[in-house]
């Protein structure tokens, strides 16, 4: 509340502590909910500062004592008229290395979209599991944060799961991250988007939809207004959906790899046995999440060479044992995309490993499944892409070609 009221304003925190007295610091703790319960005086020193009306003076106060997380009656207490300015963006990826070009692309787009129409800037980045679509969405959002003042939401739909977050209660999360509260927030889905897009119309905010399943589940969250902006990932292509750009990701370069390795496990640690670190980005198949992993594995075991974790990645029948740290883990990742597919593509994925080659041609995989080579069909092109992983990138799975 105290952001909303001070964007309202047109203050910045540094305008805001001079007018009330107080430390930048201090405006930044309680902008931030790092402060349960501020002291009286803060409150009303800020609250003159930002020459709050009655009203706006009783719901600041009783936001401030913990009223409005702790009531029915708190909840409806928000006052008409005040601007919520939600920031749901995950942390930014300290370490995150490469994609230049992408960045670019994005701010390329996000730059010319004024004056363009009314219509909502889409861009959707698309690629495999584990190949960095999150890490880049979230990056590129907190570089483009000062373009979107009103704010930034976020989401994990969950697409690649077996239980996808539904329109309805994304929706639900978002009205209330922009400031409805309690009874108002209607039940149907349809008057949910429509209550949704009449509060975006006039911002510019920056949503990013992560995860993304198909565009039945995208569409009800596109906002109104042609200052909004939306960022969308999935592992299929959302055909149907109006995208003004659409990035394809693939894995790293090999020395973007090995740069990657480095800010995780330690550059010096890295730079020392350049070919263990060569062998081990290449035995990841230069996939982001793989790299992540077994930097992570090197970070929590300083005393480890390079070298020891190559010989144990080169023992093929055991490597997705050994891509797992954490909540992190490669077989994971993939078993999400093969329990989206078809019987018949789980059969092709499961064949496909039978052939010790790195790429393999239509007939072939007609072969396999007894199928004439002349039927497309058989494979639908949104589930086929779970099929392009190279045995060469180290997971035991060929690639089309």
């Amino acid at each position: 509340m105290l952001a909303g009221f001070r964007f309202s304003r047109g203050l910045s925190q540094d305008e805001l502590a001079d007018r009330s007295g107080m430390s930048v610091r201090a405006i930044r703790g309680l902008e931030r909910g790092q402060v349960a319960c501020p002291r009286r005086t803060s409150v009303a020193l800020l609250a003159d500062a930002l020459r709050l009306h009655d009203d706006e003076r009783a719901a600041f106060r009783m936001a401030a004592g913990g009223m409005a997380a702790g009531s029915e009656e708190g909840w409806l207490a928000w006052p008409a008229g005040v601007p919520v300015v939600p920031r749901q963006l995950p942390a930014d990826v300290a370490d995150f290395t490469g994609r230049v070009d992408v960045l670019e692309q994005l701010h390329q787009l996000m730059r010319c979209r004024e004056g363009e129409g009314t219509a909502v800037v889409v861009s959707a980045a698309v690629g495999k599991a584990g190949v960095g679509k999150t890490a880049l969405a979230v990056h590129a959002a907190h570089q483009l944060r000062a373009l979107f003042p009103d704010g930034q939401l976020y989401v994990n739909l969950r697409g690649a799961e077996e239980q996808a977050l539904a329109p309805a209660h994304v929706l639900g999360g978002f009205l209330r991250a922009l400031g409805v509260r309690g009874h108002p927030v209607p039940d149907d889905v349809d008057e949910r988007a429509g209550l949704y897009r009449s509060l975006m119309a006039d911002r510019r905010v920056l949503v990013l939809l992560d995860n993304a399943a198909d565009v039945a589940q995208v569409r009800p969250l596109l906002p109104a207004g042609a200052g909004n902006a939306v960022l969308v990932t999935s592992r299929a292509r959302l055909t149907g959906l109006a995208v003004a750009e659409v990035v394809d990701l693939d894995v790293l370069p090999p020395g973007q790899a090995v740069e990657l390795l480095g800010k995780i496990a330690g550059t010096d640690r890295v730079a020392g046995e350049p070919g263990a670190a060569q062998a081990i980005a290449a035995m990841c198949g230069h996939l982001p999440l793989a790299l992540r992993i077994v930097g992570t594995r090197l970070a929590a075991k300083p005393h480890w060479r390079l070298q020891r974790l190559a010989d144990r990645l080169a023992a093929q029948h055991r490597r997705l044992d050994e891509l797992a740290a954490g909540d992190l883990e490669v077989r994971a990742s993939v078993a999400l995309s093969y329990v989206g597919l078809g019987e018949r593509e789980r059969l092709a994925f499961r064949l496909l490993g039978l052939l010790e080659v790195p790429d393999f041609a239509p007939w072939m995989l007609a072969a396999l499944l007894d199928i004439p080579a002349t039927d497309r069909r058989s494979i639908e092109p949104d589930q086929a892409s779970m099929l392009e992983i190279r045995n060469r990138d180290g997971f035991g799975c060929p690639r089309t070609p």
